[in-house]
């Protein structure tokens, strides 16, 4: 299954491929608890690099901090799922409110 977005850039694509290969993994529970580990490790990210609400992180800047494992498409899905980023375009990932809470309290 290939995702297709009009006018997203070629590593916004690139990610979202990830992604559904991503989510053919969720019968491997060894992936899953990968996922939580890197979702964990992407608000690390954010905290040591954007503290504030509202900041925007890159696709491409996962890509390089963190590699081009499906695992990051599905921790990116999981933390948008609880609520922590928002996905506000294919290129872009977005703290929330909630998600600068649980950084502020150290909740993740």
């Amino acid at each position: 299954m290939h995702t297709e977005i009009k006018g997203a850039s070629s590593a916004a694509l690139d990610f979202y491929s990830r992604f559904d290969l991503a989510n053919s993994l969720n019968e491997y529970p060894e992936a899953l608890s990968m996922q939580s580990e890197i979702a964990r490790e992407i608000l690390t990210y954010l905290r040591s690099t954007h503290r504030l609400p509202g900041a925007r992180l890159r696709i491409t800047t996962l890509d390089e901090r963190f590699g081009t494992d499906p695992a990051v498409a599905v921790a990116v899905s999981e933390l948008a799922r609880i609520g922590y980023v928002a996905t506000p375009d294919a290129d872009t990932v977005e703290l929330t409110p909630r998600g600068y809470e649980a950084l502020l309290s150290n909740q993740f």
